[in-house]
């Protein structure tokens, strides 16, 4: 499951504290945040779709706000049940997260529904949940266009037509992969060399890729669009990402595999409030949505026990998209990675190597002789490894489906 931000589980009282304390913390000194009253509360995320798959469960428990994340539920008994039979077995595969024995897919007019036993023997059963109906990605495509604060970027856009007479309800996730060129490559690279010297180098060819790389994000934000309130199942030029003019990732090519799930009513519900919940601006609002309730409950305290997390079926639908900054701006330069060039002495004060320490520890990365070297400098020219190393924030690999 994606990790949650940290105040999405927090209790209403608890966020109500930390709003006087972020107020409280722009005045003289800092204040220390802690979590009073913590209440541990499972969470679920469960997902079964129309595809042919190892489908998956998470099972986590809510956290401190001091606390790196959520804690993981272990060592959990997790099965699907089809029209109230059992159906399908989970194995834990990490962490809390479980995948189906065996692969299957969900199918039209049978309700499905998940059983939880944990290993401290509490019972959890979801509501059933039979399959949405079918919508299927059209087209897709990118636009320049500017966010509600003004800020001006692209947005892409989908186009999408379902099968409902009454309208759907739809959630949309994403995996963008993008070109990294390291703006201040070279072939050569500096490599310490002890023959010739102490604090010297030689000039030698790098011996791997590190000019063209590639990089994947995720997509973390709830994104959510209906069709109920529309005349028909149709989606139009929805934006499922809007990505600021000042971001390298669209410098060069850019790719995003968009995928479209058809969910139900009651995931709607949860998505929608969840969104409330994780809203920066929601943190400081007097109207506070409360606790994030979902469709899964206690076998054996269901009025008393307090239970966060969602388990429904959705049809998915899919399609990759490309394209280019040039494409899109041909007479603008894109944005760059930030770097300045130095020409660090070879050796500190006391006579340390100062830049050998700076190649062996892979900071910094050749760029070219230095011909005019001033008082406190040195013969070479350097630049931030990033700059001059795409493998530093992506990989020298070409992915399987990568276009040019």
């Amino acid at each position: 499951m994606k990790s949650l931000k940290k105040y999405e589980l927090i209790p209403l009282k608890m966020l109500l504290c930390l709003s006087l304390a972020f107020s409280l913390m722009s005045c003289v000194e800092e204040i220390e945040l802690r979590t009073q009253d913590f209440e541990s509360i499972i969470v679920f995320e469960a997902n079964i779709t129309n595809e042919f798959k190892q489908q998956e469960v998470f099972i986590s428990r809510t956290f401190r706000f001091e606390d790196d994340g959520p804690s993981k539920e272990t060592n959990a008994d997790v099965r699907v049940l089809s029209n109230g039979s059992p159906f399908a077995d989970f194995i834990e595969i990490e962490p809390g997260r479980y995948l189906s024995r065996q692969p299957f897919a969900a199918q039209e007019n049978i309700s499905y529904s998940l059983e939880v036993t944990t290993r401290d023997g509490r019972n959890y059963i979801s509501e059933p949940s039979q399959l949405p109906g079918v919508a299927e990605i059209e087209s897709m495509s990118v636009e320049p266009s500017q966010d509600g604060f003004g800020n001006t970027g692209v947005s892409i856009l989908v186009n999408s037509t379902g099968n409902s007479a009454q309208g759907n309800f739809y959630k949309f996730e994403y995996s963008e992969t993008y070109k990294i060129i390291a703006p201040f490559w070279r072939s050569d690279n500096l490599v310490p060399d002890s023959q010739v010297g102490p604090c010297d180098f030689s000039i030698q060819p790098r011996e791997e890729e590190e000019r063209v790389c590639f990089s994947t994000n995720e997509s973390i934000d709830i994104i959510l669009a209906e069709t109920l309130s529309l005349p028909e199942d149709k989606i139009n030029n929805f934006e499922t990402r809007f990505i600021r003019l000042d971001n390298t990732i669209i410098a060069h090519r850019y790719s995003i595999l968009l995928k479209q799930f058809v969910i139900p009513s009651t995931a709607n519900d949860y998505f929608q409030k969840r969104r409330e919940l994780s809203s920066q601006d929601n943190l400081f609002s007097q109207a506070q949505p409360g606790f994030l309730e979902g469709n899964i409950t206690s076998v054996e305290s269901p009025e008393e026990e307090r239970v966060i997390g969602v388990f429904y079926t959705s049809t998915v639908s899919e399609n990759r998209f490309y394209f280019n900054w040039v494409d899109l701006f041909p007479n603008q330069d894109p944005p760059e990675i930030p770097c300045r060039t130095s020409a660090p002495p070879l050796t500190n004060i006391d006579g340390s190597c100062l830049l050998e320490e700076s190649v062996i520890a892979n900071r910094v990365r050749y760029w070219e002789p230095n011909l005019n070297q001033g008082e406190n400098e040195g013969p070479y020219v350097v630049v931030p490894r990033e700059c001059g190393d795409c493998t530093a924030i992506g990989s020298n690999i070409v992915p399987d489906f990568w276009e040019e």
